[in-house]
């Protein structure tokens, strides 16, 4: 009974169900036989599970009479449970072993598949956990077959598993979506179905075997090679490898494949034995075969690259596997890479290069490096150097170490420079991996080197200045220098600072302010340089906290006989830059007053905690100020340049910096804390500030005095002052009254004889009453003599005695004078409202 309607009665067919139910089975017919005694029988039918029509051609063609089956059985996790078993037929194809396409075929080869949840517990399996199978047939009226079964693989004699995809190796992505195994991360490579003219491909094909009672041994391996892809590399007859891991993937094999393998575009090579026994055994083969995508010919729009087919075959094993089919397309632009370098000298260890180069799409479009994988191979060997963020858009420029570790050797050597943009976004905004061309670089390696040697590689830096690195330079043959190669990137460092960031290469030439050079002999043999790092400060690029490593490369040039020839090293200096703290302290001087249109002071002593002999200059540090919630930077400027230990900061702060506070209340907070170059951080100090509005102040000279006379004894007159008394009142919103009074004049008995007072008294001339004049004498009646005032609230600064003419201001009023000598005196100055 079948139970779908997709099958006619009659018909070949594929159909399953559990043989020990007695629910399986129905009665078909019943019949009688016997002439005396009559017997009933019954005829029974199994119940078709999932049927699926199969058309079977007979046995008139091999393909038409044979049909590839496979059976999949993945058993329960506890014993008697559910199990999976899948059955498929016509998967591949029965004459070559290629994959069956999923449509009709008139020889009866249609692929089927179908998986069921199978119980084990309906096959009485008691101890075991064996699940039998086998194979039967029914008559029929084609003449029967004889050895109708042949194994491919018996899991139980060899377990084995094949895969086959290509990677395309340019874009870095991977043409085959499903596959059995990987190799290595190729599992997590983007799929795709198209590459572009002359990628480099790598069609790869695995066997991993995976246990059973006997080796698989005798292995024939048939690859057909697809067309449109061209197999190996020009100059080589080298096309891939077949590279063998063991069991406990501590040991590997790589055997070379060749031309020599290949015959009518078939490739053939016999596996070694595959085993996991032992940790010994080989246990898995890759083989790998390079290519390179075809050009399209003109006229046509694409090439289509076939399946490439795998067949394995061996006295206990037979199995195939294919890669997928793909199209080979043009890219929506073309990306060019040039360089005008020609032939680069260097020497075989510790010579240090950079290849240099430019970049450009056609159609234009601006090059964005960060988006730009840059591949290179030396002497065959690949290495990928990643991106170039530090060289201008349009650029690259890469560094190699030409040592035989990194493949290089002496004499001639080639690096192949490839350009892939993973990101570029095509006309219709899809995002598109596009391959420059290859461009190739000679490198003419000698075992002449150029020999560098820092006068100090490891500094500890005790000081926020620049600091300088020097050295001296020379070939290992006793050539002359002639110079640097000023017209080369490779003069210049690397800087991998205390944070672990790798800065951008900064170059130097000769003459530049942080770099000099001179010989130390006659003959120009050697060389003695220096240049200077800085700290990172606010440039963002320079030394910082921790320890810094500075890769500095060198190109000179060098005469040999008559030739110019170009010689390049490089050398590692360390410097180690301490994390120090820096102290900040303002006990005592924690409340301040300010004055309203005058500078704000918020003194503090600043020092490097525990390190007295630390230097630096203020000039290059930082107060970070908040007054009131609006915060400012400052620099902090300072006459003295360099300082160590303790020093005291009390700049005047103009308060028009801070913005949005309200400068109308009458108390305010402050903070601020230090930055230096290497962006460290002082402590906070905070100060409780008093606005003061309005006030009035006094200065005047440090000394000032009356002109010289001769004793004159009975003489009176009036002696006018000598130079600028520097008298000047500045007033703030405020009107104000400058008076003054004076004491006797003494003479002092240093210019001999005994203290004498002087005959006369200071006197004060009102400048526009000159009639009106006032004995300042402290003992004379009356007030202390008005100098000067101003009745309206007035902001100003009054220059008072450049009002004076020498007629009037303050004179000293002489009667007379019988000895000589200095007098000296006082003069009191009083101004209203002052501070």
């Amino acid at each position: 009974m079948i139970e779908n309607t997709s099958v006619s009665n009659g018909w070949p067919h594929l159909a399953w169900n559990y043989p020990g139910r007695t629910t399986t089975y129905n009665i078909a017919r019943t019949f009688e036989t016997g002439l005396v005694i009559t017997q009933k029988h019954n005829v029974y039918q199994m119940r078709h599970k999932n049927s699926e029509q199969i058309w079977f051609g007979g046995l008139n063609a091999p393909t038409d009479a044979w049909h590839h089956v496979q059976i999949e059985y993945t058993p329960p996790a506890q014993k008697g449970g559910m199990a999976k078993l899948k059955y498929s037929i016509n998967l591949k194809r029965v004459d070559t072993g290629v994959q069956n396409p999923n449509s009709v075929h008139e020889t009866g080869q249609t692929p089927y598949s179908n998986t069921i949840d199978l119980d084990t517990s309906e096959f009485q399996l008691g101890d075991s956990n064996k699940l039998r199978y086998g194979f039967t047939s029914a008559a029929g009226e084609d003449t029967p077959a004889t050895e109708a079964i042949v194994f491919e693989s018996i899991p139980a004699l060899v377990q084995a598993e094949p895969s086959a995809y290509v990677v395309d190796e340019t874009t870095n992505s991977r043409i085959g979506a499903t596959t059995p195994a990987f190799d290595g991360d190729d599992v997590k490579l983007p799929t795709t179905k198209k590459v572009h003219p002359n990628d480099d491909l790598t069609f790869k094909y695995l066997l991993n075997y995976q246990g059973g009672k006997q080796s698989a041994d005798g292995i024939n391996a048939t690859i057909d090679l697809p067309e449109n892809v061209t197999f190996g590399s020009d100059g080589s007859d080298t096309i891939g490898t077949a590279t063998y891991t063991s069991a406990d993937g501590s040991t590997t094999k790589e055997v070379t494949l060749t031309t020599n393998n290949i015959s009518d575009n078939k490739l053939t090579y016999d596996l070694l034995s595959l085993n996991n026994k032992s940790t010994t055994d080989w246990a898995s083969v890759k083989i790998e075969l390079n290519a390179t995508a075809n050009a399209i010919p003109d006229g046509a729009a694409n090439l289509t690259v076939p399946i490439s087919h795998l067949a394995l075959e061996g006295p206990n094993y037979i199995a195939d596997v294919q890669t997928d089919e793909f199209d080979i397309v043009e890219p929506s632009a073309t990306l060019t890479i040039s360089t005008d370098q020609g032939t680069i000298n260097s020497q075989i260890d510790g010579g240090f290069i950079y290849l240099l180069g430019k970049m450009e799409f056609d159609p234009a479009k601006t090059i964005v490096n960060n988006d730009m994988d840059i591949y290179y191979t030396i002497n065959g060997i690949k290495n990928k150097l990643g991106v170039d963020t530090e060289s201008p858009a349009g650029q690259y420029r890469i560094p190699i170490t030409t040592s035989e570790s990194n493949g290089f050797k002496l004499g001639e050597n080639k690096v192949v420079v490839q350009v892939v943009d993973t990101k570029y976004q095509a006309p219709d905004g899809s995002i598109e991996t596009i391959a420059s061309n290859k461009v190739e670089y000679t490198i003419n390696v000698t075992d002449i080197s150029l020999i560098v040697t820092p006068d100090k590689s490891t500094i500890n830096v005790n000081d926020n200045g620049k600091q300088t690195m020097s050295g001296t330079i020379k070939l290992s043959e006793p050539l002359e220098i002639t110079g640097f190669d000023n017209n080369s990137s490779s003069n210049g460092y690397r800087l991998t600072d205390g944070t672990g960031e790798v800065q951008d290469w900064q170059t130097f030439m000769s003459g530049n302010s942080s770099f000099d050079y001179e010989y130390t002999n006659e003959e120009h043999t050697e060389i003695h340089y220096t240049f200077t790092v800085g700290p990172i400060g606010s440039l963002m690029k320079g030394l910082t906290v921790g320890e810094n490593n500075l890769k500095v490369g060198f190109r000179i040039q060098s005469l040999d006989g008559t030739a110019t020839k170009p010689y390049a090293g490089s050398v590692d200096y360390t410097l180690n830059v301490p994390d120090i703290d820096i102290t900040l302290n303002n006990s005592g001087q924690e409340d301040v007053a300010a004055l309203s249109g005058q500078k704000l002071f918020l003194p503090a002593k600043i020092n490097y905690k525990d390190n007295p002999t630390y230097g630096y200059d203020l000039s290059k540090m930082h107060r970070v100020i908040t007054v009131d919630g609006s915060t400012q930077s400052l620099q902090i400027v300072n006459k003295e340049q360099w300082l160590t230990g303790e020093y005291e900061l009390n700049e005047g702060i103009f308060w028009s910096i801070f913005t949005g506070i309200d400068k109308s209340k009458e108390t305010f907070d402050a903070e601020y804390y230090v930055t230096d170059p290497y962006h460290r951080e002082s402590n906070k100090v905070s100060f409780n500030g008093k606005r003061i509005k309005n006030y009035t102040q006094l200065s005047t000279a440090d000394s000032y005095k009356f002109k010289e006379c001769e004793p004159t004894p009975g003489v009176r007159e009036l002696i006018g002052r000598d130079g600028d008394w520097g008298i000047s009142v500045y007033s703030y919103n405020s009107p104000w009254v400058l008076t003054a009074s004076a004491g006797n004049m003494v003479r002092t008995n240093t210019d001999g004889g005994g203290a004498a007072i002087l005959d006369g008294n200071i006197v004060f001339i009102d400048p526009n009453d000159n009639d009106n004049i006032k004995n300042m004498n402290i003992n004379a009646d009356g007030d202390p003599a008005v100098i000067d005032a101003k009745e309206n609230s007035t902001t100003a600064t009054t220059d008072v005695d450049d009002e004076w003419s020498d007629a009037d201001g303050i004179l000293l009023d002489l009667n007379s004078v019988s000895a000589g000598g200095t007098y000296s005196g006082t003069i009191n100055w009083n101004l209203t409202n002052s501070i």
